[in-house]
């Protein structure tokens, strides 16, 4: 049995000077009472204080932090869990290590005091880690290989602040604070705010697998893991992926909670809820959504239904209606920065709904970035064919005809925009069509976005180059292993993972995500891209894998992608939430849009002539985040 395992909150300070109290420190805590509201513990010194607050999922009564190592130099919290704690605990015991708990907190920091920071790529698991070295009076903060958990961190002159999320560190900064131009450009460019940027211009994040370190008012950050690493290694096999697939779901499992699932009717989470039913002798519950307003998306529920007649689980489906995007405002809350990723409605609503029984779900989220399930990457395998063409061909015949086919699809449509985009992509670089095909708002479309001074604070080239340094650091992959390497570098965790950690948290909910598991991703990175995505299939290792444990019927439907209707819902209830927003925003004097702009968008988009269902959402979603924190905000640079 595995022991002493929580998720929790953390939060922190070092300071050269004593500015911050114990005081300051049980409220930065406190403000991660979602996170963990079963517990707190606290340890405060001269120049430190860290803290956190915990959700108990395993060793329900005990497995307390901050916890310190053998010697008793190093103190240390965590949030996350560690599925490989007790094999490296036998180690440390083998080498006269002692242990006052059975828990992963205590081999974590047994674990640095016997390694250093090498120990970090041994774990397996989420986590975001502060450790406290007392003899060199110096702090690490470490973030998990995938960026599963997140970590945030403010640097003022030589102090630093850190927690689990935003409203941890603005409990204890100043009342005003300077809006991050770049980082609402990148919102509109990719829907979400990539590290390590956040919304305020004086709190970042910290990337995944990488860690800071702070000594006497001086900061330092390094890389201690990358999947690029993971590229040397035999090719594996069918049968590796399935066992590899397996263990990471056979590891996730582990709780003294009920684990329950999330379940779309897609292949990523069809394959965890079989294989979670295979090794529990009760019937599992897993959740479902659809919804109840026409669009073009389909239900997927059939599916789910399908499978739970199948495997003998149960099964309940919740109905989204336009109603439920007003849930929209409270996910804000739970990110403290503006999030345009649509997902976020359902999410919302399924999670809730999970929270009211369960602690602990599975999801299927991390699967299409570790196996090639996006669209985007066919799309990049189509243009290396095209690209042996002509110039004059796919410039006069094939991009002509490709956008003629877009206008029969219907310009508002989403398969006459990605018609569109690939013909607009003929000309360019994989990269750069890459890069097309991930852009939500063009620059050009930016640009008209902002209102004057916040577009003046803005280098739109470097909002580019926090996706072209993931391309230039992998050029020398294939561009659609490249592809996915910027995916995983930056859509996953700072957009699918960060939408399960932060919803997921802010109804006291554990969402855990088998697939998105370094193990797995390490080994799926080692496929040929013949195995992942051709010109006409995609996720083909993963799909061969898992023909065994799935009906054909979810093997073979288009995948569908967790998102609800928002386009429709903008012609309709949305379009007046948005113009309330816009007259809210003039009302009060908040200025970051440019609302005539908004107000244009929104009329072409109500008649049908385009899909402006991207910029409308990220706008609705900064909007909303500026009625929150208006409070806070003293410029913009």
């Amino acid at each position: 049995m595995f022991r002493s395992r929580k998720v929790c909150g953390i939060a922190g300070f070092c300071q050269p000077e004593n500015k911050l109290s114990l005081d300051d420190l049980k409220v930065m805590t406190n403000a991660l009472q979602r996170r963990g509201p079963d517990d707190s513990g606290y340890f405060f010194d001269d120049f430190v204080g860290i803290g956190m607050r915990r959700l108990s999922i395993i060793d329900l009564d005990h497995g307390r932090q901050p916890v310190q190592s053998f010697s008793g130099r190093y103190v240390m919290v965590f949030n996350g869990e560690i599925y490989n704690y007790k094999v490296l605990q036998k180690e440390l015991i083998d080498l006269g290590y002692s242990f006052k708990s059975n828990g992963d907190a205590e081999v974590i920091v047994n674990l640095y005091e016997h390694e250093g920071i090498k120990a970090i790529n041994r774990l397996r698991g989420m986590f975001a880690i502060a450790i406290w070295d007392s003899e060199k009076d110096e702090l690490i903060l470490i973030r998990d290989q995938l960026g599963i958990k997140p970590l945030f961190f403010n640097i003022d002159g030589s102090s630093l602040l850190f927690g689990s999320e935003i409203k941890a560190l603005l409990e204890v900064m100043p009342q005003k604070l300077e809006v991050d131009a770049q980082a609402l450009d990148a919102l509109f460019a990719y829907t979400y705010i990539p590290a390590p940027l956040s919304i305020w211009k004086n709190i970042r994040k910290l990337r995944p697998g990488h860690f800071l370190k702070w000594r006497a008012g001086k900061i330092e950050e390094h890389r201690y893991w990358d999947l690029l690493d993971a590229m040397q290694g035999p090719q594996p096999t069918t049968e590796n992926i399935q066992d590899s697939i397996k263990d990471a779901v056979n590891v996730h499992l582990v709780s003294d909670v009920e684990v329950g699932a999330f379940l779309s009717g897609g292949m990523d989470s069809s394959t965890i809820v079989a294989l979670m039913q295979q090794q529990i002798r009760l019937p599992i519950n897993a959740l479902s959504i659809n919804f109840t307003s026409n669009s073009h998306l389909f239900d997927e529920t059939i599916y789910a239904k399908e499978l739970s007649l199948d495997h003998g689980f149960n099964l309940k489906v919740h109905s989204v209606d336009s109603s439920d995007y007003s849930a929209s405002s409270a996910a804000i809350q739970a990110f403290d920065e503006p999030f345009a990723d649509d997902s976020i409605v359902p999410s919302m609503a399924i999670s809730e709904l999970a929270a009211r029984k369960l602690k602990v779900v599975l999801s299927g989220a991390g699967g299409d970035e570790i196996f090639g399930g996006y669209n985007r990457y066919q799309g990049i395998a189509l243009h290396q064919l095209a690209s042996k063409a002509p110039v004059y061909l796919r410039k006069f015949v094939i991009s002509p005809l490709l956008k003629s086919g877009a206008k029969l699809v219907g310009s508002g449509t989403r398969r006459g925009d990605l018609l569109r985009r690939f013909a607009d992509s003929l000309h360019a670089s994989a990269d750069d069509a890459y890069l097309g095909y991930i852009t939500a708002a063009t620059p050009s479309a930016r640009q008209k976005l902002f209102a004057p001074h916040v577009l003046e604070q803005i280098d739109m080239n470097l909002t580019v180059d926090l996706i072209r340094d993931c391309q230039l650091r992998s050029s020398t992959l294939d561009p659609v292993k490249r592809s996915m390497y910027v995916d995983f570098c930056t859509y996953l965790p700072e957009d699918v993972l960060a939408l399960s950690d932060r919803i997921g948290m802010w109804h006291s909910l554990e969402i855990r995500t088998p697939l998105a598991d370094r193990i797995l991703a390490e080994t799926a990175f080692r496929l040929p891209v013949s195995d992942l995505v051709t010109s006409r299939n995609k996720k083909i290792a993963f799909q061969r894998a898992i023909t065994p444990w799935l009906p054909k019927s979810i093997l073979s439907h288009p995948k569908q992608g967790f998102e609800g209707p928002t386009a429709s819902w903008l012609k309709g209830a949305g379009a007046d939430v948005i113009r309330k927003l816009i007259k809210e925003d003039l009302d009060l004097g908040h200025n970051l849009l440019n609302h005539s702009e908004l107000e244009d968008l929104l009329g072409e988009h109500v008649a049908g002539k385009f899909d402006h269902a991207k910029r409308l959402f990220s706008a609705l979603a900064v909007m909303q985040w500026t009625s929150i924190y208006s409070h806070r905000i003293g410029g913009v640079t």
